[in-house]
């Protein structure tokens, strides 16, 4: 019976470590040791972890500075004495056969990496999901990387250390993403992996890792998938530079979307000025994006912004569009959210909305028009269905613009 070393870094954890601690005490795997890293925890984190460490001998804590989850995970893998290495973040939980069932995996089928997959579950333990099937045949799996991330937890790995040391030290620029670095080096490399859809962990959502892993993430992704294409002849080969502009482009608007739903319109912008220099990405994007955040931080920095970024396209126009309403001029309103329209060859629903909302301080008549035209085109646009409501009520400071949907998104990609 081969020995496992679980590495746990923690960080003000002392809501859910215990939890995740007492899952490895009913483990039915025998030979293993838990190596905890404390990443400068402040709250009672630590206190936990030396209290199971001087009630069972397997637990072994470590300290560690303030250098990030990669640094914390470096010292973990260093000090493990075990040949097979899992990981387990300290909000989640192992099943009772999670390290007997990836193990035995590993090494009936003499590979070197196993990834499983785990329930979804609250901050109560109820199990709302599951993570996604491994259904992607092996040939297209250097592909799909570029589309989303396969194993998105740590803590759904198992890994003969001979093999992770090759990628040792795990680095701190991806500090948020190492999963996704660990599973697109494992394939670009052909490292022998094989997937396993046995549920076997309890992956753990709760306000703080969610809001902490978007803005975090966003700042990783893109130059995470630069260099994946950059460095993978099989890719670089096959997927075209503009192919992949269209990629990233995607990618960078999950990002941006991410930190717009939550308001952080300032890190918004921090990030699309970031990455927009990459040429990697569509320039009509960041200027849309960019003025949607601008617009709720400062509108006065939004007609400079507009100017300097002049390009004939309807996003260009929309944004304009957007600007005008808000210093309350009407007619060029319109005619930007009309140019809009037309320019993206009467696809963009969201500039005919906003047009009517334009329409409705100038020729109430028209603006009812336009309205029911763009319900008459998809009876199921919600914020064209609530202004008909609020035009008929008067209550025009309920309008609503409407932000992209993924279908317009889709067509100015193709």
């Amino acid at each position: 019976m081969k020995k496992v070393s679980v590495i746990i870094p923690y960080y003000n954890g002392e809501n859910y470590i215990a939890t995740a601690l007492e899952s490895l005490k009913k483990q039915t795997y025998s030979n293993f040791e838990v190596i905890l890293v404390n990443n400068n925890s402040s709250d009672n984190s630590e206190d936990i972890c030396k209290k199971a460490a001087e009630n069972d001998s397997r637990f072994k804590c470590v300290n560690e500075s303030t250098q990030g989850i990669a640094s914390a995970l470096n010292t973990g893998i260093k000090n493990a004495a075990g040949e097979i290495i899992a990981f387990l973040d300290q909000d989640d939980i192992y099943l009772e056969d999670r390290i007997s069932e990836t193990v035995n995996l590993l090494e009936n089928e003499k590979v070197d990496c196993i990834a499983c997959r785990g329930y979804k579950v609250d901050e109560t333990l109820k199990i709302f999901g599951e993570t996604n099937e491994y259904n992607i045949s092996r040939e297209l799996i250097p592909f799909y990387l570029l589309q989303d991330n396969l194993v998105t937890s740590l803590s759904y790995f198992t890994i003969r250390k001979s093999m992770l040391e090759k990628y040792l030290p795990l680095p701190s620029k991806y500090s948020n993403m190492l999963d996704y670095f660990l599973m697109m080096n494992f394939i670009k490399n052909n490292e022998k992996t094989v997937f396993c859809n046995k549920l076997l962990v309890k992956r753990r959502y709760h306000n703080t890792n969610i809001s902490l892993n978007i803005a975090a993430k966003a700042h990783q992704i893109i130059p995470l998938l630069i260099e994946y294409y950059q460095s993978y002849e099989v890719i670089n080969r096959i997927v075209s530079k503009e192919g992949f502009q269209k990629v990233i482009t995607k990618r960078y608007i999950d990002s941006v979307q991410s930190l717009r739903r939550q308001n952080r319109f300032n890190e918004m912008i921090d990030f699309m000025t970031e990455y927009v220099k990459s040429n990697y990405i569509l320039k009509e994007f960041y200027l849309y994006f960019a003025g949607i955040a601008m617009l709720r931080i400062n509108k006065e920095h939004v007609r400079d912004f507009i100017e300097d970024n002049k390009i004939q396209h309807p996003l260009y126009y929309f944004i304009k569009g957007l600007y005008c309403y808000e210093k309350k001029f009407f007619e060029e309103s319109a005619k930007c959210f009309t140019k809009a329209y037309k320019k993206s060859g009467r696809r963009f629903l969201e500039a005919l909305n906003s047009k009517a909302l334009a329409e409705y301080f100038i020729d109430k008549k028209k603006s009812f028009k336009i309205i029911k035209k763009v319900i008459n085109i998809d009876p199921f646009y919600n914020d064209s269905l609530l202004n008909l409501g609020f035009m008929k009520k008067n209550n025009e400071k309920l309008f609503k613009h409407s932000i992209m949907s993924p279908k317009t998104i889709t067509y100015f990609l193709i």
